[in-house]
């Protein structure tokens, strides 16, 4: 099957075309080029299928290319999936999140996974064994956090994000960088220790734009995947298509 899988995040757009389940190519572009970049794409590599997953409303525009050019599913709430939920509120749930559990059904078959995805905010999303998606948590990602700190206060500068921060800033700049990288972090490691007491076994997955940063610093033992949502988006559309 030759598919587009699209996401619109909160800061970035992004693609990735797929030939029978191999990963081609992801793309990232802005949401001011979106329409002029997916053309290209599709063009290129002429997907018989499109899923779009977006934060954001859909520009009329992007949803008339793809469904002239693909047969189109737009992903919502409702769009049947290969789990079941008992998330109180479905219609509230980011669309990027299903996508993320649906992979890690497919890759993880009756296995108790949690996906943490790292972008504009973290999330993490915990499946069971059963299949059933349980819920998780978000909180602020890591330029959230670095922006926050400077954006709230009078005197306090934005500081840079840094790959590895001491633990002990001896400046301000220091001091900043410490508490929101290695605070992340902190809360991850917590968060899957927290987990670790209810489900003595279970996978971790981490994925997102700062994974490979926050990879290199944790110290829980994951399995880390750049491209696990658009993984996901194939594994939805996939399941649309069986």
């Amino acid at each position: 099957m030759e598919a587009i899988c699209i996401d619109f995040g909160n800061t970035i757009c992004k693609a990735a075309c797929f030939t029978d389940g191999e990963l081609n190519v992801v793309n990232f572009f802005t949401h001011q080029n979106a329409l002029t970049e997916l053309e290209k794409m599709i063009a290129q590599w002429r997907p018989l299928h499109s899923i779009i997953s977006s934060v954001l409303k859909n520009d009329d525009a992007i949803l008339q290319l793809l469904h002239k050019q693909t047969t189109c599913i737009e992903l919502h709430h409702t769009t049947p999936l290969p789990f079941t939920m008992q998330y109180q509120t479905p219609e509230t749930l980011g669309k990027d999140r299903l996508a993320l559990v649906a992979r890690a059904v497919e890759e993880f078959p009756k296995q108790n996974t949690l996906v943490i995805a790292c972008g504009t905010c973290v999330t993490y999303n915990f499946v069971n064994d059963n299949a059933v998606f349980l819920g998780g948590a978000i909180s602020p990602g890591l330029q959230m956090r670095l922006q926050a700190m400077q954006h709230f206060t009078q005197k306090l500068p934005l500081a840079e994000n840094v790959a590895k921060p001491n633990l002990i800033g001896t400046t301000t700049l220091e001091s900043l960088q410490s508490g929101a990288i290695n605070g992340l972090c902190a809360e991850i490691d917590g968060i899957i220790a927290e987990y670790a007491f209810l489900y003595p076994k279970f996978n971790v997955v981490l994925t997102g734009g700062d994974m490979p940063q926050l990879a290199l610093l944790l110290k829980s033992r994951i399995f880390a995947d750049a491209n696990f949502l658009f993984k996901g988006l194939y594994s939805i559309l996939s399941y649309q298509l069986t």
